[in-house]
């Protein structure tokens, strides 16, 4: 196969910094571009040295471990071991995926990879896995992140309660007379109150949002049972408004002040008058 030295150096450097920077990426540690733009250009430079080195393949395979694990040394600041262990499995799964994808590709479209062209088409596949794997990554972290907010909370109302998803928004500094404001759809409202919407008594509440102020209309429940863990948490005194555009993925949006210890002391009290 004829190698041309110039995209060699030129699909390596991009690659390898490609890489590097997707690896630092996904661990969420900070990087800098200077740094890893010369340990990818010491990468080309060391792919140039693999066709001329005459040695047996698991030896070779070794020694191309090796290389990515003093370019991934060289390219940060690790705070131990295991931070380095980490970004080195990540780093290697990155490798093989872009790998494997340059291979699928000129298999399915049949590329041969001694044409000039074919070396410069290399970095497309690898630059479309990583950006999917990054995507999907983040996907992933803010499925999480939403799951690690959401709880499963009852409101009762008129002596009717309703079972719901509230998800944990800190970001809701509403307030009403001094309590705390949680929010649901106009679609919700309508479930929890049934029959009994005649006989609330609603009033409109000016709420700063930032696309601006809206009044919405808002009503008071008897009580808002938070259920964390294997405790059930009670709050009175709350006001659920009425609001558009919120997510179908949770029913209620909980005001940040219902999770501080000093309410969860008083919600114990209230447990215990309960039972």
């Amino acid at each position: 196969m004829t190698v041309y030295i110039e995209y060699v150096i030129i699909d390596n450097l991009i690659i390898d910094f490609l890489i590097l920077k997707a690896t630092f990426s996904l661990t969420k540690i900070s990087y800098g571009k200077r740094r890893l733009f010369l340990c990818s250009l010491l990468g080309s430079i060391i792919a140039l040295v693999y066709p001329l080195l005459e040695i047996e393949k698991v030896i070779l395979t070794i020694v191309k471990i090796f290389s990515g694990l003093l370019l991934l040394l060289l390219a940060n600041d690790y705070k131990n071991f295991k931070t380095f262990y980490v970004n080195s499995i990540v780093f290697f799964l990155l490798v093989f995926l872009t790998g494997g994808a340059v291979i699928g590709i000129y298999n399915i479209f049949n590329i041969p990879l001694a044409q000039e062209t074919s070396v410069a088409f290399v970095i497309l596949p690898v630059y479309l896995v990583i950006k999917g794997v990054i995507e999907f990554a983040s996907f992933i972290y803010k499925k999480k992140e939403v799951v690690c907010f959401t709880y499963d909370i009852e409101l009762k109302v008129f002596g009717e309660s309703q079972k719901a998803k509230g998800f944990l928004d800190t970001g809701n500094c509403s307030f009403d007379n001094g309590q705390p404001i949680i929010f649901c759809n106009q679609s919700f409202a309508k479930k929890l109150l049934k029959e009994n919407i005649a006989k609330v008594k609603f009033t409109k509440i000016l709420i700063t949002t930032a696309t601006g102020e809206n009044q919405n209309f808002s009503f008071p429940i008897d009580e808002l049972i938070l259920y964390k863990g294997d405790k059930a948490h009670i709050y009175k005194n709350i006001m659920v408004c009425i609001a558009k555009g919120l997510s179908q993925n949770y029913d209620i949006i909980l005001h940040p002040s219902l999770f501080k210890e000093k309410n969860y002391e008083q919600i114990d009290r209230e447990n215990k008058k309960v039972s």
